[in-house]
């Protein structure tokens, strides 16, 4: 739908989604500069110096490296940190190990950056809208606090009603909020028009060396300008990168260029600047509660792009399997990517809460506002240089010089954001860091699961089950181990398996082997389900293989990309439809297995530490069956399988499950039971 939409069109829907962020800094940006913590005398050549460094940092950092550069690393369409990465894995064969490691660590930090992001940029920017109020009405400057956490409660239960019914107002309200900015600079700009020598940036490199090591706190306060920039990157999915840039330079670029220049001139001339408040102080009298108003609405739909962003990040998070599964709602089955996670929803309001509580004023939120993100920017350089150099073999003599520029001023921004950490920037940090131990124990766990599966496999493979089948059918579905007996049940089962398989030789799912062992009935139809989440957004190609081993026994798998929703249910409709599926979808059961994790004594101290994390984090996970939309399917059935960690690595712990003496010694040869024997045969 999004492709047959004019020009005209995606540009103006993307003022309402991208650019919220970006565009309600001048509420707070320029006056940290002359009435913030470190407070610079509003002289001329100051004033001239501070528009200059917002002109230019505009300029380099949002146009030249986001829109110009950084918008082309994308993924399929997608973009963000996660595309970074998931464009980073695809080449991982390449990529020397180390640089593959330490490039993956730094991206799984930079999105635990983002994280603290979303609890400030909601605080502060609804703070600094509701403090006109305190211009307005002074008596009611005691309230800011209380007012804004009522209005941003109201925004996060909002949440799980999705946002697609009001979400057709928030473009045309960035509209009139950019249109807004540009008029109210007007008067002054047309009293002060010598702001605009401001233009010439050696005012801004003056400026800076007039302060001397002072200069650093400045730049931090400059960054709050294009603290909005990730975003673009972030939303490029959305709308591309040809709606993006013309959004930016016809018309969001040239708004806020005009009001940081209309506040500079009312610097330069003598009308009073109440509380310090730049960005009200352009407004007449007779408009500043419906500018009050405006403010609000802007800065809630900017809070209500980073709350949907970190949705979406956790979203993809869990699909590439850095992120422990949480409990996910589609708001609406009829748009992709409508999601509300509860548990995201509420612990971003309660940082959101915390942090107005504690600095009260978005000039003290501030302090704690620009780490993250600036951070995030260098990690976003150092991505994007591994994907332009190992994927896309961008000359070095070419790309060096390109990623030196940036880190140059990503690193400056950084490092003056960081003179703010003991004010305040040490709270993003804290959550990234807390947050990317979570990552790096999930990850880590899956990765030790997944390789005590596989070895596993290693030891009982499909052709193991192919012949038990086989000897099945020949005994007329019931066998006798010496004092065990050994039924096949007319039953549909499907296991869902954390592997592919596709051929004989290829592991039977562990818990296909429990259920075996537990229950001594071998289901007379088997379908083993996998389902692969890729390095890419969207699965392109086939999204089904099915493998049929012959003797009722069929292997389906299932492609989705990590910003797909992988729903079983709607897996089993379609394999009915193919005719893979025998009988009715409500009387097949579907099992599927549950790790129980076992720590023993003698594992090296850091793995402990992750192991025991992992295993919490297993228990307060979303069960795999809600993940994969089995929440009101009857007929699912958890299967424990133990995985034992001890200082060899990870195993399942499974007992021998033998048949007969021939059943003890090595698998069945794979080899003789193809083709005619299986009836082994891909459908693609």
């Amino acid at each position: 739908m999004l492709k047959r939409l004019s020009n005209m069109a995606l540009p103006f829907l993307s003022l309402g989604i991208v650019f919220g962020d970006i565009g309600t800094s001048p509420l707070y940006a320029l006056r940290e500069i002359f009435f913030g913590h470190y407070q610079v005398a509003t002289n001329t050549s100051n004033v001239f110096g501070a528009l200059s460094l917002f002109f230019w940092s505009l300029f380099l950092i949002v146009a030249f490296k986001y829109i110009f550069i950084i918008l082309r690393a994308d993924n399929e369409g997608e973009g963000g940190i996660f595309a970074l990465l998931g464009l980073i894995r695809m080449e991982q064969g390449v990529i020397p190990r180390k640089i593959f490691a330490g490039v993956t660590l730094l991206v799984l930090f930079g999105a635990a950056l983002l994280y603290g992001d979303g609890m400030i940029t909601p605080a502060i920017s609804v703070v600094s809208a509701i403090e006109g109020l305190g211009i307005a009405m002074p008596g009611l400057s005691n309230m800011v606090v209380p007012i804004t956490i009522a209005i941003l409660f109201f925004l996060f239960k909002m949440q799980k009603r999705g946002t697609s019914r009001i979400g057709v107002l928030f473009s045309p309200v960035m509209t009139l909020w950019f249109v807004t900015l540009a008029v109210l600079a007007m008067p002054q700009l047309f009293k002060h028009p010598e702001v605009f020598q401001a233009l010439n940036p050696t005012y801004g490199i003056r400026f800076l060396l007039s302060h001397g090591l002072s200069s650093l706190w400045i730049l931090g306060s400059v960054f709050l300008c294009v603290t909005g920039a990730e975003a673009l990157y972030a939303d490029l999915g959305h709308f591309g990168r040809k709606a993006i840039t013309n959004a930016w330079f016809f018309f969001v670029y040239p708004s806020l260029l005009l009001n940081y220049f209309g506040q500079g001139a009312m610097l330069l001339g003598s009308s009073p600047i109440p509380g310090g408040n730049l960005f009200y102080a352009l407004s007449p009298d007779w408009a500043l509660f419906p500018m009050i108003i405006l403010a609000t609405v802007a800065t809630v739909i900017a809070s209500q792009a980073l709350i949907s962003g970190a949705y979406s990040l956790t979203h993809q998070a869990m699909a590439l399997g850095v992120f422990p599964r949480v409990k996910t709602i589609h708001t609406n089955p009829d748009i992709r990517g409508q999601i509300y996670m509860p548990f995201i929803n509420w612990a971003l309001f309660l940082g959101c809460v915390i942090l107005i509580v504690f600095f009260k004023s978005s000039s003290n939120l501030a302090a704690a506002y620009g780490v993250a993100v600036a951070g995030t920017m260098v990690i976003t350089t150092l991505a994007f240089f591994v994907v332009a150099n190992y994927r896309w073999k961008w000359p070095l003599k070419a790309l060096i010089p390109i990623c030196t520029i940036f880190l140059f001023f990503d690193l400056t921004f950084f490092g003056s954001s960081l003179l703010k950490f003991l004010q305040g920037g040490y709270i993003p940090i804290l959550v990234a860091l807390v947050l990317l131990s979570v990552m790096w124990a999930w990850q880590w766990g899956r990765k030790a699961v997944g390789t005590a599966h596989r070895a596993y496999g290693d030891t009982r493979q499909m052709s193991w089950l192919i012949d038990l089948k086989r000897r099945l059918e020949e005994s007329k579905g019931i066998m006798n181990d010496r004092a065990r007996w050994l039924v096949e049940s007319d039953r549909v089962v499907v296991f869902m398996s954390s592997h592919p398989v596709s051929a004989p030789e290829d592991g039977m799912p562990a818990a296909l082997r429990v259920y075996l062992k537990r229950n001594g009935v071998v289901p007379k139809h088997m379908i083993v389900l996998s389902i692969l989440q890729g390095k890419a957004p969207f699965s392109i190609g086939e999204r089904y293989t099915i493998t049929n081993f012959g003797f009722n026994i069929i292997a389906v798998q299932v492609k989705f990309g990590f910003m797909e929703n992988p729903n079983v249910k709607d897996v089993l409709w379609e394999l009915k439809r193919r005719g893979v599926l025998y009988g009715e979808i409500h009387r097949c059961s579907i099992e599927i297995g549950e790790e129980d994790i076992v720590i023993h004594r003698g594992v090296p101290i850091f793995n402990d530490i992750l192991a025991r994390m992992y295993r919490i984090l297993s228990r307060f996970s979303t069960p795999a069956h809600r993940y994969f939309g089995l929440i009101d399917v009857s007929g699912v059935d958890k299967t424990i399988v133990p995985i034992v960690i001890d200082k060899e690595g990870a195993r399942v712990d499974i007992p021998e499950f033998p048949l007969s003496e021939k059943d003890e010694k090595d698998n069945i040869d794979p080899d003789t039971l193809r083709p005619s024997e299986t009836k082994f045969h891909k459908i693609t």
